[in-house]
């Protein structure tokens, strides 16, 4: 893993409206290693969770679904209309 560090300024730093101003650095390694020990956390949740988690991904699909075509339904509508 690589040691170099990565600019993270702080949610307080000045320029988000904060009371910092100091820009933080997080170092890539301990950064990699985070995002790794999420990833097999999720993955650990996935492969005890699987029913579960399919029908979750299926609700999500559904709506995503029913939101496109309502869009579309409401592009067609406004583009007939404006002719």
């Amino acid at each position: 893993m690589s040691q170099k560090g990565t600019k993270k300024s702080s949610s307080n730093y000045r320029g988000n409206r904060g009371t910092c101003n100091e820009t933080h650095y997080i170092r890539a390694d301990s950064l990699e290693q985070v995002v790794l020990l999420e990833l097999n956390r999720m993955v650990s949740y996935l492969k005890n969770h699987v029913e579960e988690f399919a029908e979750l991904l299926a609700q999500k699909t559904t709506m995503d679904y029913e939101r496109e075509t309502q869009n579309r339904r409401q592009q067609f509508k406004k583009d007939i209309d404006d002719t």
